[in-house]
């Protein structure tokens, strides 16, 4: 079953806890308006945000500055007493009906008592999405989210815009490559695109930005609440969702003025503009998991969900199944 339960209070601003069991993977974009995986729809123009006159200024920005920043880019929003009604509706809905505080080291009590009197006192439109999106964090359960959607999944992320991207493992085209964890916490080119705007290739290694490793950075940005940009789940325990946020790097170099890449054929150590990659598109899956040889991949981009083969010198046959939709449109269940 495919549970949403919505409090939309104006067209403007929408927040949603979604909890769901099953998801379609990927739709082009329309007009310019994004294609949401985890809404299984384009946006609405509504839900488009377009921020004006936001720059990154260069230099490593500090909590104070990321939230200067987050308090101008998207104003004031709801009335005080708005904001109020959606944090308990959400807070309710959660005490009430979710299911998997097993093993959860979180008191929503504790949550409650912190939010909800700075919210009391006044929060902007964009520090009011960052509560709410790591209210819902906190949970540690991918298929729960809370987020205005304009905000969150609405704002175009350019350099400066003050987004957290969490989420590897769907289109990472803003990037163009895909990373994993190595032991050291830095982040391996498992894949890339050609012509890489950057000239990254497989088997370079991404150490972080600025000077920094990404390990310390995600924790400075974690700190500083950035509303998050949910690009795909994010894990349900610890150390899930450290590998999420860890293979995430590349998707955050708006973040930043210059990425760190130690190069695969000779070792040398790169400082390159991050500006270089806002030309940077096409479709690449992150989905952190290697070749079968024999067996093709499904083409998620083109609704091609489940494919299979032989594994090449084996009599072993092999079956991919990337997503489990009931919607007959896809006929999962039927190539299955």
């Amino acid at each position: 079953m495919n549970k949403v339960i919505s409090f939309k209070l104006k067209i403007s601003f929408l927040v949603t806890i979604v909890i769901s069991s099953h998801t379609s993977i990927a739709q082009p974009a329309s007009n310019n308006r994004p294609y949401n995986p985890i809404l299984n729809r384009i946006l609405l123009e509504s839900e488009i945000f377009k921020p004006s006159n936001v720059q990154k200024k260069q230099g490593h920005y500090s909590n104070a500055d990321w939230q200067t920043v987050i308090d101008s880019v998207w104003g004031t929003g709801l009335p005080t007493s708005q904001k109020l009604e959606i944090f308990d509706a959400a807070w309710d809905t959660i005490n009430a009906k979710y299911g998997a505080f097993q093993n959860l080291d979180v008191n929503i009590d504790s949550l409650r008592d912190l939010y909800r009197p700075e919210i009391e006192s006044g929060v902007s439109r964009g520090r009011f999405a960052a509560i709410m999106s790591h209210f819902s964090l906190a949970m540690k359960e991918c298929h729960t989210v809370i987020l205005d959607v304009p905000v969150n999944w609405g704002t175009p992320i350019t350099p400066g815009i003050p987004l957290f991207v969490i989420g590897p493992w769907y289109n990472n085209e803003r990037f163009g490559a895909s990373l994993t964890p190595l032991p050291d916490s830095s982040l391996l080119v498992y894949r890339a695109l050609d012509n890489h705007q950057l000239g990254i290739v497989k088997g370079d290694i991404v150490l972080g930005y600025d000077g920094i490793p990404w390990k310390v950075l995600y924790k400075e940005l974690l700190d500083a609440q950035l509303p998050i940009s949910l690009n795909w789940v994010w894990g349900s325990n610890d150390k899930s969702i450290t590998h999420c946020i860890l293979s995430s790097a590349g998707l955050n170099w708006h973040l930043f003025d210059t990425i760190d890449i130690v190069k695969y054929e000779t070792g040398d150590t790169l400082h390159l503009p991050t500006s270089s990659l806002n030309n940077q598109s096409g479709t690449i899956w992150g989905n952190e998991q290697l070749n079968v040889p024999g067996v093709e991949w499904p083409n998620i981009f083109q609704d091609d969900y489940v494919s299979w083969g032989i594994i090449d010198g084996t009599q072993i046959g092999y079956i991919y199944v990337t997503a489990w939709t009931y919607d007959p449109i896809y006929q999962i269940s039927q190539q299955f």
